[in-house]
């Protein structure tokens, strides 16, 4: 926080770096709530795309380049493969899905909803988005207190899209007709989802929505209860650590919830939890857990992957630490 840690600001002009010396007042009193830093100064550019940015590391103009996740798949690949050490993916708090809204056809049937992640092949998924990204068919993120790693849903194959195509029809819902969104970004997965959902019985087409600020984006489109939005991309990034605020505010009713998802069961699990977590934290764990089973039983979406934190670094940089609500821990850097 300003004025409280081991730097304070000494630049801060537009058109020109922040930068952040020691702050001479500072005096460690716990290494676990706020060490002292190694680095003398703090220097941060912005404006640099994150290829440029890569590049500055290189040419040794910079130590680090955080926040890659929007290099390309090929781009990512070519950095493991010419500086694995340098090259540095740690999870994010975050979860990417497909939601099903749930007071709609074909998807307001739970047998549907189950058919489709049963039959989705999440590695062939993940092979379209590459190294920033790991495959999930959970809620929470591995670097959640309650996350213990399962799956309750099938792993795809001809099997599973046999199997898959079998309830959809067991419901009466094959041929229904179903709407693909996808923002802007990512169209493969777009294309990948409708081609599973033909393949178990539905008619589905993509419907491709920008991204790009305005009236009417890709967000407030599938948002707005008045497009009926049947399947398409969402996910959730936590400010905080904590399944309290991953959970409840996605699953919960009245929330923000694009699958439209309403049990008053889990919502009664939901505030179980919350109160064991206040009082017993060590208990609190195996109810998230039961909660996140509840929620995933009734499939109001299709998890898809955990997205990573990707950063390059210098090769003299070492000490490298990612916390999962501060990202890299510029301060504990150390340079050669």
């Amino acid at each position: 926080l300003p004025a409280t840690g081991p730097y304070m600001i000494e630049l801060h002009r537009k058109g020109r770096p922040l930068t952040l010396v020691r702050n001479p007042y500072f005096r460690q009193w716990s290494a676990d709530a706020q060490p002292s830093g190694y680095p003398d100064r703090i220097t941060f550019s912005k404006g640099a795309d994150p290829q440029s940015a890569v590049h500055l590391v290189h040419a040794g103009k910079a130590d680090i380049a955080p926040d890659l996740l929007a290099l390309s798949k090929a781009q990512l690949a070519q950095l493991r493969a010419r500086y694995p050490s340098q090259l540095r993916l740690s999870p994010s708090p975050s979860t990417d899905w497909l939601f099903l809204n749930t007071k709609v056809p074909p998807f307001d049937d739970v047998r549907v909803r189950r058919a489709v992640n049963d039959a989705f092949d999440r590695h062939a998924y993940h092979a379209l988005q590459g190294l920033g990204y790991a495959p999930t068919c959970q809620i929470l993120p591995p670097d959640y207190p309650s996350y213990r790693k399962t799956c309750l849903y099938g792993s795809g194959g001809p099997a599973a899209v046999a199997a898959a195509r079998r309830a959809v029809q067991q419901a009466g819902l094959s041929g229904a007709r179903v709407t693909v969104w996808w923002p802007s970004l990512g169209q493969a997965q777009g294309r990948f989802m409708v081609r599973l959902l033909n393949s178990i019985g539905l008619r589905a087409h993509l419907r491709v929505v920008s991204v790009a600020a305005g009236v009417g984006t890709y967000f407030q489109r599938i948002g707005d209860p008045r497009a009926h939005a049947q399947i398409g991309y969402y996910g959730w990034v936590s400010d905080y650590p904590s399944d309290t605020g991953f959970l409840p505010p996605v699953f919960s009713c009245g929330t923000q919830n694009v699958s439209h998802f309403c049990s008053p069961a889990v919502n009664r699990l939901f505030a179980k939890a919350e109160v064991v977590q206040a009082e017993n934290p060590a208990a609190a764990p195996a109810l998230w857990q039961q909660a996140e089973r509840a929620v995933l039983l009734q499939a109001p979406i299709v998890p898809t992957d955990n997205p990573k934190d990707v950063s390059f670094v210098g090769k003299g940089v070492g000490n490298f630490q990612f916390h999962p609500e501060w990202n890299v821990l510029l301060d504990q850097l150390w340079l050669k």
